[in-house]
Parts: structure tokens; sequence; C-alpha cells
């Protein structure tokens, strides 16, 4: 059975009593909620009758007796853009991926879930190595996420420096996730690449939550969590750990995470969370292959990749704690604080690095709801400061052990981002909404050591604040149908690993990127939510694109390659053809994801070659994703998918290409309810059903022609969740 979407004013599991009565002064402190469609049979109403609900699609109330609701559905909270605003009114490409799509699919990896979103995937390049690539944003990411900001329950996950340590996220972190496409999210800061808001929010009931999965290349994973609320407090706590061999020789990983997240309701008005996270990962990094390389083995190691034990050993500690204060009628603040160390140990084949780093983080974002001219006015005011300390030293690598020292900094890394939006309601079925952020960046490096005959010395480097508009406008052409307009600046300085490269040079000449981008939209849901599409075309003018090549020792080297002109198609259908709540067959549904992305170099800075008029580096112009999702009577639900993606260039010549591929896979779920307590899912997937021999995550401009890090073969993993409710 199917449910209507919905966000609440008030939730009697959620609030105390005095929070409940005053929820029509306070509800922007609780949030907006999206309820997704239940694995389970219908079992009991979860909504005391009287309970308020908003519908987040027609924007009307209603009352419980028109919805059933299973007690075991997780909410989805969005705060996208920072608006109170439904999202389907949002004049931006935005995409959801709720708590359903993140359980149904593949437990090793949040990948598998994310690839089914138009103009977003996450590429895995070895087990536990991840790159974002949205709209074409992975093309200055060799190795880790670049050019795309990244938050975790409200705090900053990107560090100072501009990169995202994401694989330290087990997948039981993240029980749902919001992806703002291109230069529209510049109200979290620098960044064309987009945003991504990832949120772990707790069940709605006590509750103990115990998983287990096993699969190819000895997979094994287990899971805990704990689920507790009383009137004024709630705590949810979790422990996972995960180990694979790896699907190449010299890739296996290990990784623990744990988590403690508390809320505390102080009174009527306040609402205080506090978040830590402790992530302990170890994975093995196998290397690029050239392609007689992959011809002949596709699963071998790159030459001296085991001997110099090539790898990254890393610990995060994270705290983090957040404040929502209702400070009167018409005024809101939401205050963020967090604090975090890593520590990094990672030999390589040509050298050993270690580091230490800190990071603070600070954000705040006051909010004014009222009236102008009787229409509904709403201003979002707000900055956000990062820092960072870190001390990097590099060593001679022999045998995989550290050995002589190279060279040592000290480096100081920060960014301060500041961001006002209005959003007006003019009437008819118009929002409007105007935006203005200003983004300031500063690396300085200390090298207070050197083995190597460039130091010591020290270096400062800042880029300046630079002001980026947005403007947009979205109007309700009927209760079912949208269309909106965006105009947005995008603005990217190089992030720490550009401007400071493995080595041990500094990249003075590098500078941002900064571009245009226009987009128009149209979305679309029937009423009885049997059809929904999303359609976003744009343009994005993008001038000092920043792309990446290696040297003769294979050390990776960025430079600014020179404007590019990037057209786009964006489509999402999902559509139910079938529905019923009797007989054994229940509901057919289908979703289609169709990316298309005709990106170009428009002039090339590079004095030795004219690139002008190439396909953007590693951006495929087709991709299709789709997936069929049949669900029969007691609790069964089979699962199809199919990934097609279109031969894309490797290098910035177009003279090498990564062929076309289809990938396809199938999974099989069972949900079980026993009495009032207990839930038992089970589950069996299989990925890459035809053992397709590709490459995914490439290497790009590598030198030697190492472009190629293969991906997994035809692979199993069979998953088990028990749920006890108390």
């Amino acid at each position: 059975m199917s449910y209507r979407k919905v966000y609440l004013y008030s939730i009697d599991s959620m609030k105390p009593t005095s929070f409940q009565n005053t929820a029509t002064v306070i509800f922007l402190g609780i949030g907006i909620f999206l309820l997704p469609q239940t694995l389970f049979s219908k079992t009991e109403e979860f909504f005391h009758t009287g309970t308020t609900v908003y519908d987040l699609y027609s924007e009307r109330i209603i009352d419980t007796t028109e919805i059933s609701i299973s007690a075991t559905i997780d909410e989805i909270e969005i705060r996208a853009m920072e608006s109170q605003s439904p999202l389907r009114l949002q004049p931006a490409a935005i995409s959801q991926i709720g708590a359903i799509e993140l359980q149904n699919l593949n437990p090793r990896t949040i990948s598998s879930a994310f690839n089914f979103s138009a103009g977003a995937t996450i590429e895995e390049r070895a087990t536990a190595s991840y790159r974002v690539n949205i709209r074409g944003s992975s093309l200055r990411s060799p190795f880790g996420v670049r050019n795309v900001k990244v938050y975790w329950n409200g705090f900053s996950f990107t560090t100072s420096e501009g990169t995202t340590p994401l694989n330290f996220l087990d997948i039981s972190l993240i029980t749902n996730a919001t992806i703002l496409k291109g230069p529209s999210g510049s109200l979290y800061g620098a960044g064309n690449g987009g945003v991504i808001l990832f949120n772990n929010q707790p069940q709605k009931y006590n509750s103990v939550k115990t998983s287990a999965s096993a699969g190819s290349y000895q997979l094994q994973r287990q899971a805990i969590q704990l689920n507790y609320r009383e009137d004024h407090f709630s705590i949810y706590s979790g422990y996972s750990q995960m180990s694979s061999d790896g699907y190449r020789n010299h890739s296996g990983m290990d990784r623990k995470n744990f988590f403690f997240s508390s809320s505390f309701f102080p009174s009527a008005t306040q609402k205080i969370d506090f978040h830590l996270l402790y992530a302990d990962l170890f994975y093995q990094l196998p290397g690029g292959l050239n392609f007689e390389q992959f011809q002949e083995n596709s699963r071998q190691a790159r030459p001296n990749a085991a001997e110099q034990n090539s790898s990254i050993e890393s610990q995060l500690l994270f705290t983090g704690i957040s404040a929502e204060h209702q400070l009167s009628s018409n005024w809101m603040n939401r205050t963020y604080l967090s604090m975090s160390t890593i520590d990094f140990d990672h030999p390589f084949i040509l050298d050993y690095k270690t580091e230490l780093q800190r990071e603070w983080a600070a954000r705040t974002v006051f909010y004014y709801n009222g009236l102008f001219r009787l229409q509904s006015v709403r201003l979002a005011l707000g900055a956000e400061y990062q820092s960072g300390r870190k001390t990097a030293s590099n060593f001679a690598n022999i045998g995989g052990n550290r050995d002589s020292l190279r060279f040592a900094d000290d480096i100081r890394t920060a960014n301060v981002s500041t961001f006002q939006q209005l959003e007006w309601k003019p009437g008819n079925g118009w929002l409007i909404t105007a935006a203005l952020s200003q983004n300031f960046t500063r690396y300085q490096v200390d090298r207070f050591a050197d083995n190597i005959g460039t130091g010591p010395w020290l270096v400062k480097r800042s880029f300046d604040p630079v002001w980026i508009p947005r403007l947009g406008f979205s109007k309700e052409l009927s209760d079912q149908s949208v269309i909106f307009g965006l105009f947005s600046s995008g603005f990217s300085p190089p992030t720490l690993d550009e401007f400071r490269t493995n080595e041990g040079s500094v990249n003075l000449d590098l500078e941002a990127e900064r571009g245009w981008n226009y987009e128009l939209g149209y979305r679309f849901r029937d009423r009885s939510e049997f059809f929904q599409a999303n359609l976003s075309v744009f343009y994005f003018n993008l001038d000092q694109s920043i792309s990446t090549f290696t040297n003769p020792d294979g050390v990776v080297l960025f430079r600014n390659s020179g404007a590019t002109d990037q057209y786009g198609v964006e489509l999402e259908l999902d559509w139910r053809p079938y529905s019923s709540d009797f007989g054994l067959l229940r509901e057919i549904a289908l979703k289609h994801a169709y990316t298309g992305h005709f990106f170009y170099f428009r002039e090339s800075l590079r004095a030795e070659e004219d690139i002008s008029g190439n396909q953007l580096t590693g951006v495929a112009p087709h991709k299709l994703n789709n997936r069929v999702g049949i669900q029969f009577a007691g609790g069964f639900q089979w699962q199809f998918f199919h990934l097609y993606s279109d031969q894309l260039p490797l290098d910035d010549r177009n003279m090498v290409f990564q062929e076309a591929r289809h990938i396809l896979g199938t999974k099989i779920d069972w949900n079980y309810q026993l009495g009032n307590q207990w839930k038992i899912n089970a589950g069996l997937g299989i990925e890459n059903l035809t053992d397709l021999d590709y490459s995914l995550g490439n290497d790009l401009n590598a030198f030697g022609g190492r472009f190629y890090q293969t991906a997994p073969g035809r692979n199993w993993h069979a998953d088990l969740g028990v749920v006890y409710l108390f």
C-alpha cells in the first residue's frame, strides 16, 4: 500500500505536550518532513486522531483519518535552500533520496541509491574510495570528494580545505539525503558542483535494530542501533562494522563507526541537539591500470602497489551541537557548532604521508516570517565560518614503511561565507526568491622542515571575497504542476590538495572557477500520485575550469584549462501503472532517470595545444537509469535495475574514451511484522548480472595511460534486519 507524503506541524510521538500546544508558532523549529512509502504491511495508525498534518504537495491541512501510515515509517526532514516552502515550489534542481531507496539497495555502499538521481552519481574508485560527480564536478577530483559541499545533520562535513571525507560514513549513518545540483546551493558556501544534505534521523518509537550482511569478496557487515524517547529528550545511538577483501588485488577495507545523538527540549521554544561520531577506516589502494594491464587482468593492482603497501588508515572524531530557538512570533534562529579531528596515515607508491588535522566550524541562520501587503515573506540571514590547522609530513616509502623525512608543513585554512535570501509569495501561485552570498578562502603553508631543497618558506594565498547572486521563481500552473526558472552565479576556489600538491610544490598560479548558470524546470505530480515528473534544462558558462593531469612520476597536478560551455537536460519519472490493496500482486512501480550532459571546452588556456570544442573530460553525454519494483502480498518485493552510461573521454585531448556500458542488477526483499513489537526484513541482491568487465571512477589525464579503475564483477549480498519495539 502506498501513502500520501506529508510534513508535520506537530507529532504526538515527537514533542512534549507544551511543545505541541505552540506548534503553530514554532513549527519552523521542527522542520519540514516527508513520510516515505512504508516497507511493511499496514499495522496501526501512528498519528493520533486530531494531529494536524499538512500535505507537502497541495499545501492543504488534512485530517489523519484521510491517511494510514505504519508506525515504523521514518521521516525525511527537508531544509534545502533554508526555505519553508514545499519542495515542489523550490526554484532549483533538487533530488531526494529517501529511507526506502537507501534500505532497499546495496548496504555496502551509498552509491547504489545515489546513482538513480538524474545529474548526480557517486563513483567508487576502489573499495571505500568515493568520488561524487554532480554535473561534471569530478573533472577536478582525481580522488576524494571536491567541488561539492556536504552536510551531515546540518553540520558541514566538508572541511575548510575543500575536501569531504565521505568514506567515513556508513550507510547506517544516513536515513535520507537531498541533492542540490549546480551552483544553486550558494547559501552553503562556495562551490559550482552542488550540495548534498545528509540526515541521520531516529525512528518514531523506542526500538533496537540489528542488521547483518554478507556477500561476495568476503563482505561482512554488522550494525546495531538504539532509539529511545522521553517527553523532553531523545537518544539515538549505534555501532557498525564492515570489512571486505575487495574485488581487486590489494583492495581490502575495514571500517568501524560509532555515533551518539541526543535531543533536548529545555522549553516550548527551544531544541538542542548533540552529535558525536567516531570512525576508524582502513582501505587499500590498488591504483590505476593502463589498457594493456586492464585487458590482461583487470583485477590486478598497479605494479608496486602491494609492495609499497599503498593504503589509507584514518580516524575521525566529530562532535557537534546545534540549537533552535523561536525568538518571537516572527523570528527564529538555528546555530551549529562543531569540532573534528582527523588522523591520516597514507603510504603510497612514491612516498609516505602523515597528517593530523583539526577543524572548527560555526553556522548560524536567522529567519523572519511575516507579511508584505498581506503576502507571505520569509527572510534568511546567516553566516558560516570554518577554520582548520594541519600538520602534514611527507616521508620516503621503503617497502611500505615510513623512512626519512622529505618535507613537513604547518597548514592553516579558513573560509567564510555570508548569505541572505528573500522569499516572497505575491499570490496567484508565484514564489520569487532572491539571494546573495559572499565567500572568502585563505590558505597558509609554512614549510618548517625541508630535505628536498625547496625551503623552508611561508606561503599565503587568499581568494578575495566574491559576491554570488541568485534569482529564482516558480509558478503553479495547477495544483499538480509547477514551472521554475533560475539564474545563479557560481564560485569555486581550488581546494588545498589542488593548491598544495603531493610532490611538495605550491601552485600559486591556480585561479578559482567562476560561472553563470541559467536554468528552467518543470514538475508534475497527479493527485493520486501515480505519476511524477521532474525536468530541468540548463546552460552553465564556466571560466577558469580546473582539470587534472599527472607528471612522469605519477603525481596528480592541477591547472586551469580554460572556459567551458555546459548544456544539460535532466529528467526523472516515477510512475505506478498498477496498484491494489488486494490479491497477490499489490504494486508495480517504475523509475527512470535520464541525464543529458553536453559539456565542451570553449576556450583553451594551454600554449602547447588547443582543446577548444572537445568534450569535457570524464563526462558522459547520455546516462539512463531504470528501476522496476514489484510488490506482492506477504511483504515480498522484487526489483530490477538497469544503468546505462554513454562513452566518455578520459583525457582533455579526447584521444582515449571509456566504452559505453549497460549494468544490470536485481534484488528480492521480504518484510514481515511479527505482532506489535517485532519486525523482520531480509534481502538478497545481485549486481552486474552479466559480469561485465569495466572501469568506474577513471583517472583522468593519467600519465602512462593509467586511466582504469576496475569496477566489481558479478557480486551478491544477503541482508537480514530485526527491529524490536519497546
